[in-house]
């Protein structure tokens, strides 16, 4: 859960620790969205990227920016984990795909569909995006451990999230029961 309070704790210590004089460094992972559109996030984090991994998303910003797989990663991976290699290769020839074959953030969710379970011929014929997180969504939520707990839960949220009319919900406004 994206827990408005919470961000805000995580943003107060980063700030704390960043004017403290304790000589620490420090290194969060953030989705690119948010580091893309926060405000508080970006100022926290002034500077440049780390030369060869600058993403021009986030100007004025230290950040190392992880890169989509090359060709000759993904052939090694597929080396070392035959089950993945269709859907690199079927995502790698799919227009729509956009390419997810080769995005870290897919390959894992990939990953942990085949833990889940899921054949490779049948991920393979998960290449798009919106397929492979909905996909994801199912395994994960609608039938996998905790599913009903998870239901449960995302229906406070989301019915939270409407009767307040706003994209956010705190933890101590919903009632999970």
């Amino acid at each position: 859960m994206r827990d408005p309070e919470t961000q805000k704790r995580v943003r107060n210590v980063l700030r704390d620790v960043k004017a403290g004089e304790v000589g620490w460094t420090v290194i969060a992972s953030v989705r690119e969205f948010d580091l893309q559109y926060g405000r508080e996030l970006r100022d926290a984090f002034p500077g440049v990227g780390v030369p060869g991994y600058v993403s021009d998303k986030f100007p004025g910003v230290a950040h190392f920016h992880v890169p989509r797989l090359s060709k000759a990663q993904l052939e090694d991976l597929a080396s070392r984990r035959p089950e993945v290699r269709l859907f690199i290769e079927k995502a790698g020839k799919t227009a729509r795909a956009e390419a997810i074959h080769s995005s870290p953030f897919y390959l894992r969710l990939a990953a942990e569909l085949l833990n889940a379970g899921v054949t490779p011929s049948l991920l393979s014929d998960w290449t798009s995006p919106a397929l492979l997180l909905r996909r994801f969504w199912q395994a994960r939520i609608d039938e996998g451990p905790g599913a009903e707990e998870c239901q449960v839960a995302l229906n406070a949220i989301c019915g939270g999230m409407v009767e307040r009319q706003r994209m956010v919900v705190s933890q101590t406004e919903l009632r999970l029961v």
